[in-house]
């Protein structure tokens, strides 16, 4: 699925292959909620990013949005449960749409979608879990998803790249050399537990352990799992401090070959910064 193009230390460009279309990387994961970008029509949208230049991008999904909202508009349900994949699939065989149908109603036709449990637009952690399900806090409530459920929905809405079933469990490591707590433990062995025992092709790994690259590191044996990982749960980290953990965990990744998505409120050109300060620092001294 990618295809690496060039390489300057740690960072890379290259292209990502889906099935409409080819994007050039690093490029831009769009913010939706509820499945519509805030303040811009799809026709506006379109105008603006087209699908053939270098601006092209990845369109992310908030998973709850998409476990509560899209099936309650189509069900008129006020609670949801797992039947409604079954609804919403016969609802959309019924009106001739078979291939991509995630992306027909949500007018994304020509672009890629990407589902991911969390809101990228909160720092804070917004996805908890326990030994059985993950929950997320929505308009309807809190609700809950269990490894069958969560496959489920996503082999429904079949999304072109989504982020496997995760503990997103955060807390701040005193040190780079700090011994993981019991909670960021427990949050490594739900998640081990969860990934998929064969490879899916369209699945992101997540390397969870937050600011423990000791716990990141365990987790490199998954990403053979799937096509990319997932550097997440970090947002709320001073850049400096952000910059060593993304750099100490990109060094532990052999296979050039893994997308790298970067989850939270940033850009590509803040890790490059960083790069270039460490460097004139280093260089000063």
């Amino acid at each position: 699925m990618f295809g690496l193009v060039h390489t300057h230390e740690k960072q890379r460009v290259g292209t990502i292959k889906f099935e409409k279309c080819t994007l050039e990387t690093p490029l831009y994961t769009v913010y939706t909620s509820r499945g519509c970008i805030p303040n811009l029509t799809p026709d506006t949208f379109k105008q603006t990013i087209t699908i053939d230049d270098n601006s092209t991008c990845l369109v992310n999904l908030n998973f709850w949005d998409l476990y509560v909202s899209l099936f309650v508009l189509i069900n008129r349900l006020e609670n949801p449960g797992e039947t409604v994949v079954d609804n919403f699939k016969k609802h959309l065989t019924e009106k001739g749409i078979t291939n991509n149908a995630l992306h027909e109603f949500l007018n994304f036709n020509n672009y890629p979608l990407y589902i991911n449990i969390r809101d990228p637009q909160y720092p804070q952690q917004t996805c908890q879990a326990n030994e059985k399900c993950i929950f997320g806090d929505t308009e309807g409530g809190r609700k809950k998803a269990d490894v069958e459920s969560f496959y489920r929905y996503i082999n429904a809405l079949k999304p072109d790249l989504f982020t496997a079933m995760h503990d997103a469990s955060t807390e701040d490591a005193p040190t780079a050399a700090a011994k993981p707590t019991k909670k960021m433990t427990k949050s490594f062995e739900r998640t081990k537990k969860w990934i998929p025992q064969t490879k899916v092709e369209n699945m992101i790994t997540p390397l969870v352990g937050g600011q423990y690259v000791e716990l990141k590191k365990k987790c490199i044996p998954w990403t053979s799992q799937g096509s990319g990982i997932h550097l997440g749960e970090i947002s709320n980290v001073e850049p400096q401090k952000r910059y060593e953990i993304l750099t100490s965990t990109i060094d532990l990744i052999e296979n050039e070959q893994l997308v790298r998505f970067i989850s939270g409120q940033d850009h590509p050109c803040k890790f490059i910064f960083h790069t270039l300060t460490f460097q004139l620092k280093c260089s000063n001294v």
